[in-house]
């Protein structure tokens, strides 16, 4: 039987909230050693950045602030801060296209995604995934537009796409089957492929899509592999027009 409150009235009973939840400088494949989860409970606030503790990124680039950013939990949605730092950062929706940029020196942003990665474009690129407990709500998504400022640092000539014959490079035709079911499904929730998947989609063995993925990371400035990053560069290849639509020509066809 419930006890009465003061005076006699009923106790107020507070819903209870599900923390956020944050995974950062991770390995998706190791994840007992590599990968780092922060449960955000509403009232809290987690920063990171360089700044030895929970949310360390990266001990060794000076590109990185010490304390990058912040991400608030509230009852009812969170919020995302940049620092007065060298470069912001990106929030991309995991299940739709849309993005938020957050320059420098700016927020806090209201974040209106159920699921998103964080991606800051210091000297490598670092990325965080955000699963929120809050009901999505795109009525409050800040105006904002996309700028150069987190564009990758080095031009992607055609000449760093394909081969002398048109054929997409190794690297390249990794990147589009990564990027193919984002572009196929705009505005839906989409899986990263494993590597197993785009062997088999590429017809080349595993190792050697390993071998590609590297390449990719390594020309995105992305320095931690893991599914993690994979997905972090199959949604800012696509947002950035690095991978469009009809370079799923240069696959070989598949049935749908």
């Amino acid at each position: 039987m419930m006890e009465a409150g003061p005076n006699g009235c009923p106790p107020i009973v507070q819903p209870h909230i599900e923390p956020l939840r944050i995974v950062f400088g991770g390995l998706a494949h190791d994840p007992e050693a590599d990968r780092r989860v922060h449960l955000l409970a509403p009232g809290e606030t987690f920063d990171f950045g360089r700044n030895p503790g929970p949310g360390q990124l990266g001990a060794d680039d000076p590109t990185l602030s010490r304390t990058h950013g912040f991400i608030s939990n509230y009852r009812d949605h969170w919020e995302a801060t940049s620092t007065g730092s060298y470069v912001g950062f990106v929030v991309y929706d995991t299940e739709s296209t849309d993005v938020i940029e957050i320059p420098a020196g700016s927020g806090p942003f209201t974040v209106p995604y159920r699921t998103a990665l964080i991606v800051i474009p210091a000297g490598r690129r670092y990325v965080l995934s955000i699963e929120s407990p809050h009901e999505p709500g795109y009525a409050y998504r800040p105006a904002t537009s996309l700028n150069d400022f987190h564009r990758h640092n080095q031009v992607l000539a055609e000449a760093d796409l394909v081969d002398r014959r048109g054929r997409p490079l190794p690297w390249f035709r990794a990147l589009i089957a990564l990027c193919e079911p984002r572009l196929r499904s705009p505005s839906g929730s989409v899986e990263v492929r494993s590597e197993s998947d785009l062997a088999q989609r590429l017809d080349m063995s595993v190792e050697e899509v390993e071998a590609a993925l590297d390449d990719a990371r390594n020309r995105l400035g992305f320095g931690v592999r893991g599914e993690l990053t994979h997905h972090a560069m199959m949604n800012m290849a696509v947002h950035e027009g690095i991978v469009r639509s009809e370079h799923i020509d240069l696959l070989a066809p598949t049935p749908f």
